[in-house]
């Protein structure tokens, strides 16, 4: 374990600082969570509960829906706070789209429960287990670079 002034450092700090693709993964996992709460706090309660994230696309933003009726009810309620929502984004984005997440994108109650209870193992790609195992070879921690090598393996 990794101590600094005798306390452990956690993952979080460790990754922050990390200069290989891990840490640039984590970095635009921060800058897309910050994105996501900004927009989620400009949005009425009920459509905010529908929403499941934002993205920049070139000078677009894109907020995702949950679903096609939801999709439709904040394209008529953004109306009002469109400036407002256009203007987080640095430089500000010129556009603003809604769509409606992909239905693979999105799980029902029941499933999210199973795999919430372990019972549903979760397999990740070949690609991502490649890119783990990329991003482990740039970890300087032994124990993370285990973990991550472990992952890869799964």
């Amino acid at each position: 374990m990794h101590m600094v002034n005798n306390f452990p450092t956690s993952l979080q700090v460790r990754m922050a600082h990390s200069r290989g693709p891990l840490g640039r993964l984590f970095s635009h996992a921060g800058r897309k969570n910050r994105l996501d709460e900004q927009v989620r706090r400009r949005l009425p309660t009920d459509i905010a509960r529908h929403f499941l994230g934002a993205e920049m696309d070139g000078e677009c933003l894109c907020l995702v829906m949950d679903s096609s009726a939801w999709a439709a009810r904040a394209r008529y309620a953004l109306a009002s706070i469109r400036a407002n929502l256009l203007s987080l984004s640095n430089p500000p984005a010129r556009e603003l789209r809604i769509r409606t997440a992909r239905a693979s994108a999105k799980a029902s109650p029941a499933e999210q429960s199973r795999q919430a209870d372990g019972k549903t193992p979760t397999k990740i790609s070949r690609q991502s287990r490649e890119h783990v195992r990329e991003a482990a070879q740039h970890i300087d921690d032994p124990e993370l670079r285990a973990a991550l090598e472990r992952l890869a393996r799964e």
